[in-house]
């Protein structure tokens, strides 16, 4: 039944809780004991690599629920781009199931899963160097070079609002985003809260945190200090970039991303990774508050129209979906 389907996920998303936290801190984890700060880095990298390879943010694999659309005849199939998030590749099953799930539900259509930053790779480079190399990926596809349709997941949402942002050639024409880091992160996922001195550590200096900052993290780069916006803009060295505040202003980004036909935002309502969940569609908590949530229409970004999604949403060219599920498991 649904209910016993139901369960079963509730009961093994809680043993891979476990897991996690198992691997963040081995032994320590039973006391409640940080690592010694000379052993804290290479906990960390051996962890970040553990959660990769468990597969904990891997996109679904999926199947289309309905018959095919034939395009009429001459018609032309706009090409479709997916990026991954964190942790999950181009190459994994539930990628390109996602893929294929859009040349069957379209046929003759072409979709592909793009390799950019897997596995990883995806939490230890820097969202500058993952947007630059999915601009290097689609520009060398020659089946992409009259414009594409592209869907963001989670991490990867972020990633290809700075393409659009920042490239857009060949231009998207469609963008979907599904629990994308669209208005960033402000609080570790519910996986690290759980154990007692990690978020602190990170907290501490979210964007130099490992190695002294030696290697970067990619989620430093949308990491924000709610209650500290001058650390924020100062210190965080992509998406305050993306989002246009700093004094500052990029035209570009916000002329390339009101070229968009269509701008798709899904939130996972019940996600226990991105905090808050509506951060998916650009809301947040307010600046001096841990927990005081704001939607799009009352953010800063919105109401000076730093990026122009004021004028985007006014033209109905913003879409807000939801599914009361967990992050990327739709």
């Amino acid at each position: 039944s649904s209910f016993s389907v139901v369960q079963s996920l509730v009961v093994m998303r809680s043993l891979f809780v476990a897991f996690v936290a198992a691997a963040f801190v081995g032994a320590a984890c039973a006391t409640t004991l940080a690592p010694e700060p000379e052993d804290r880095d290479a906990y960390i990298t051996d962890a970040l690599r553990a959660v990769s390879d468990s597969g904990m943010f891997h996109a679904p694999t999926v199947a289309p629920t309905s018959e095919p659309l034939v395009a009429a005849a001459g018609a032309t199939i706009r090409p479709v781009v997916l990026m991954h998030g964190l942790g999950d590749a181009g190459s994994n099953p539930g990628m390109q199931s996602l893929a294929k799930s859009v040349m069957a539900k379209y046929p003759g259509s072409y979709a592909v899963a793009v390799n950019v930053a897997n596995g990883f790779e995806s939490f230890v480079t820097p969202m500058q160097t993952q947007v630059d190399e999915f601009a290097k990926t689609v520009q060398s596809d020659p089946k992409l070079a009259g414009g594409f349709n592209v869907v963001g997941l989670s991490q990867g949402g972020l990633v290809v609002r700075g393409y659009i942002q920042q490239y857009n050639n060949p231009p998207v024409h469609n963008f979907v985003s599904i629990c994308g880091v669209q208005n960033g992160v402000y609080n570790c996922p519910l996986e690290v809260q759980i154990i007692p001195f990690l978020c602190d550590w990170f907290k501490s200096n979210p964007y130099h945190f490992i190695f002294n900052g030696a290697i970067p993290l990619s989620f430093s780069d949308y990491w924000v200090n709610s209650m500290n916006r001058t650390e924020y803009v100062t210190e965080n060295r992509f998406l305050p970039y993306q989002n246009n505040q700093r004094v500052v202003k990029n035209e570009t980004y916000k002329t390339n991303l009101q070229s968009l036909n269509l701008f798709v935002m899904v939130e996972a309502t019940k996600d226990t990774v991105v905090y808050p969940y509506e951060s998916e569609q650009f809301g947040g908590y307010e600046w001096g508050t841990k927990d005081t949530i704001y939607n799009m229409t009352a953010g800063g970004v919105y109401i000076n129209d730093f990026i122009g999604l004021k004028e985007l949403n006014e033209a109905g060219k913003i879409k807000f979906n939801s599914y009361a599920g967990q992050h990327v498991q739709f």
